[in-house]
């Protein structure tokens, strides 16, 4: 039979590895912001976790499942692959891809998704990012990118796990109990040999990952019940002993902790002005041929000006883009200014001027917009 050093080991261990899976400290309150808005990017609303509100307390961890409204609209992003990614705080990557498409969406779209909360006592805050990965395969390791895991800002739900009500003193006789302790720390030797092996010595692909992730947890649930057999080992050496049973003594523990749901205040995300959608590709390559295909400036100028009477907007990269198919630089004047007002994105007359190389139409750019290029709600 081991001995009960073991279980100071085995406390060690729980420290490291439970430390990524543990909550934050029990907060007096926490913000939930409903609708999130990423700026330039996408929102998000009404969330409900497993059919209830944006708060959920459970008794124990598991899966939670939840549903929630998205909008897409990321002008700059371009019509490659976007993600939108949800997961906990705390997480080394996102547990889910709610979202994969272009620029936009098609308004708000509902989606479903699933979290694994783990089942150690506190509060997970749920969190939303997006990514830009090839696909959804790849975007939950989008999580971390970029200097790290979502902050507080993007919190857009809170679940509390508990704990399980304090277990009733037990009447097992202390050598039944020390022979759960010695099969669990045997479990624990197992689980942390494959831990080892799957860890050290070569690079980790996805599948370790998820594996690692997996003994992890269990590994820390196999302590917690280390922990709660020690303390029914205490009640049965001390009822043995003729020793009243006293919950007060320094470092006493009988079950888990319990955590309160704490206050919830939701912050809704400023009123989002929704603007108008730059040119499609497609179309824009059309105009760019008709502009090539007009002999004279003038000819140019009109069929840009038909194209923005058709009710045409530009991504300030489409504006740079046909200013460099005008030969002379007042010309290019003419037409940076028609497009100055018809630019989805604000504060676009950097970018403009910087396709001059001459001080003087710099300043003929700016006399004509008024300083002024990008859209204005």
């Amino acid at each position: 039979m081991r001995t009960l050093a073991r279980l100071f080991q085995w406390a060690s261990l729980a420290a490291v590895l439970a430390a990524p899976l543990a909550a934050s400290a029990q907060p007096d309150q926490l913000t939930v912001h409903d609708p999130f808005f990423e700026p330039g990017r996408f929102m998000t609303r009404n969330l409900q976790l497993n059919g209830g509100g944006n708060s959920l307390v459970v008794e124990r961890g598991g899966q939670v499942v939840g549903t929630l409204d998205i909008k897409q609209r990321c002008e700059r992003c371009g019509p490659g692959a976007n993600q939108i990614i949800v997961g906990l705080a705390g997480d080394t990557r996102a547990q889910a891809c709610v979202w994969n498409g272009g620029a936009r969406s098609r308004g708000w779209e509902s989606v479903r998704f699933a979290l694994q909360v783990p089942d150690v006592p506190g509060i997970y805050e749920v969190r939303v990012s997006g990514a830009q990965a090839k696909s959804c395969r790849g975007a939950e390791q989008w999580w971390t990118r970029g200097g790290g895991a979502p902050n507080g800002d993007s919190t857009i739900g809170v679940i509390v796990v508990q704990g399980a009500p304090a277990p009733p003193p037990s009447d097992r006789h202390w050598r039944a109990i020390m022979r759960d302790i010695d099969r669990t720390t045997g479990d624990l030797d197992d689980l942390s040999e494959k831990l080892r092996r799957v860890t050290e010595g070569r690079k980790m692909n996805r599948r370790d990952e998820d594996d690692a992730r997996a003994y992890s947890r269990q590994i820390a649930d196999l302590v917690q019940t280390l922990d709660a057999l020690h303390g029914e080992l205490d009640d049965a050496v001390a009822q043995a002993l003729h020793e009243t049973r006293r919950d007060d003594r320094p470092g006493r523990r009988r079950g888990p902790r319990r955590f309160v749901q704490p206050q919830i205040v939701v912050v809704a995300a400023p009123d989002v002005v929704e603007g108008p959608m730059a040119m499609a590709p497609d179309t824009y390559s059309r105009l760019l041929a008709r502009i090539d295909d007009a002999a004279f400036p003038d000819a140019q100028l009109k069929a840009l000006r038909d194209a923005i009477h058709a009710d045409g907007w530009f991504l300030t990269s489409q504006a740079v883009g046909i200013l460099k198919h005008f030969s002379f630089d007042n010309h290019k004047v003419d037409a940076a200014a028609m497009m100055c007002p018809r630019i989805v994105e604000p504060g676009a007359l950097p970018e403009l001027m910087a396709a001059f190389d001459f001080e003087s139409y710099r300043d003929q750019l700016r006399e004509k917009t008024h300083n002024r290029c990008g859209y204005m709600p």
